[in-house]
């Protein structure tokens, strides 16, 4: 049975909506992650900060100190990011495959479990609940992501 011409050239709007939730999510993960990761590393507040918010947990005692567990945050927070940048630039928005995408969604999760447990030992337990339900957002985007990685 042939299309008709018009038909045929009939505008896909579910796969626009596609392309444009994989790009949010992508770009969201960009501003989340760098805007908190970079902060980290180049502005010496921040290291004063958890310093003093982490002095007295065993956090303290390890090598490198406080300081190094700061940094090493503010590192998962910009992998998570440029792994999202990866993404982008590999265009998985217009492709079948969303590896990278869903690479930077996992490494959210653990990233947010690290910043779970840091906020639990210093018993911000109103702060902790609010980072899993990040985590939880997270999953559901790549509950999403994969899905709609599985229906192209």
């Amino acid at each position: 049975m042939n299309q008709s011409p018009k038909k045929a050239q009939q505008f896909d709007l579910n796969l626009l909506m596609e392309v444009l939730i994989v790009l949010s999510v992508q770009v969201l993960l960009i501003y989340t992650w760098w805007l908190t990761g970079l902060p980290k590393f180049i502005d010496a507040g921040y290291a004063t900060f958890f310093e003093e918010k982490f002095k007295d947990t065993f956090l303290a005692t390890l090598p490198g100190g406080i300081r190094f567990q700061m940094w090493i945050l503010g590192a998962a927070e910009l992998v998570a990011g440029a792994i999202a940048v990866v993404a982008l630039f590999k265009r998985e928005a217009f492709s079948g495959a969303l590896i990278w995408t869903r690479l930077s969604l996992a490494f959210s999760a653990l990233t947010f479990c690290m910043l779970g447990f840091g906020l639990r030992w210093i018993k911000d337990h109103a702060g902790s609940g609010n980072i899993f339900y990040y985590m939880g957002a997270v999953g559901v985007l790549y509950l999403w992501i994969q899905s709609i990685e599985k229906n192209r």
